[in-house]
C-alpha cells in the first residue's frame, strides 16, 4: 500500500500491494549463487539458457512459482559477474593469446608480421562455407 504525507496528516492511497510475498528467500539466493556458479564455469553457454534450466529444476523441486526472480534478470547478475571475471580489454595486439579460454578448434591462425597481426577465428564449417563463397565481407576492430 502508498501512504502519503502532508505535513503531520497520513493518508491511504487507493493502490494495493500487488504481488505476493517471496517465498523461500534461501532457495532464491541459491538459485542465484548456482546460476551464477554455472555461468563461470561455463563461459560459453547463454547465461539466459543457465538461468531458465536452473530456474526450472528449483520449480520443480519445490514446485512454487510466482515468487521464483525473473531468468532474465538473473541472467544479467550471470553476465555482469562474467564482465567482472574477464581481464582488462587490449588497445594493442601485443598479447599473449589464451587458447584455454576458445572453443576447441576455433582459432585458425595467429599470424605476426613485424607489428601487425591477423588472427583469424572460424570454425571448420565457417571455412568450408568460405572456400565456396564467391565474395567475402570481412569486420574488423580499428581504436
Amino acid at each position: 500500500a502508498t501512504v502519503v504525507q502532508r505535513g503531520e496528516a497520513f493518508s491511504k492511497r487507493s493502490v494495493q500491494h500487488c504481488h505476493l510475498p517471496l517465498h523461500r528467500p534461501v532457495e532464491r539466493a541459491r538459485l542465484k549463487r548456482r546460476i551464477v556458479d554455472c555461468a563461470q564455469k561455463n563461459p560459453f553457454l547463454s547465461a539466459v539458457q543457465i538461468a531458465k534450466e536452473e530456474t526450472l529444476d528449483v520449480l520443480q523441486q519445490f514446485q512454487t512459482g510466482p515468487s521464483m526472480p525473473n531468468p532474465n534478470l538473473l541472467a544479467l547478475t550471470a553476465n555482469r559477474q562474467r564482465k567482472n571475471e574477464r581481464s582488462e580489454e587490449r588497445n594493442d595486439l601485443q598479447f599473449e593469446l589464451q587458447e584455454n579460454a576458445l572453443p576447441a578448434g576455433f582459432l585458425q591462425r595467429d599470424v605476426h608480421s613485424g607489428a601487425r597481426r591477423r588472427i583469424i577465428f572460424a570454425t571448420n564449417e565457417g571455412l568450408t562455407m568460405l572456400a565456396q563463397a564467391q565474395d567475402w565481407f570481412m569486420d574488423g576492430t580499428f581504436r
